[in-house]
């Protein structure tokens, strides 16, 4: 898309001209992964943040539950 072939280049033009056009959020994250960068080998919660960094709106695909919880206890360091 721009001259750089850099993604958050492309990223950011598309989210600048996403929101100069009056083009609604009516995308997931889910759908945008899968359409702009199938490729994408990081975590999932990482494109999100970098969709947030980028300026590209979309709708959440879930309900919010709250940060992880740990399930063991943290062991002694032995190490």
């Amino acid at each position: 898309m721009t001259e750089e072939d850099a993604q958050r280049a492309d990223f950011t033009a598309y989210g600048i001209m996403r929101r100069l056009f009056g083009i609604e959020n009516d995308k997931t994250w889910k759908d945008l992964l899968a359409e702009m960068a199938p490729d994408w080998k990081d975590d999932p919660r990482n494109f999100q943040k970098f969709l947030r960094e980028t300026l590209n709106p979309f709708q959440p695909a879930g309900q919010w539950r709250g940060p992880r919880k740990c399930v063991r206890k943290r062991g002694k360091n032995i190490h």
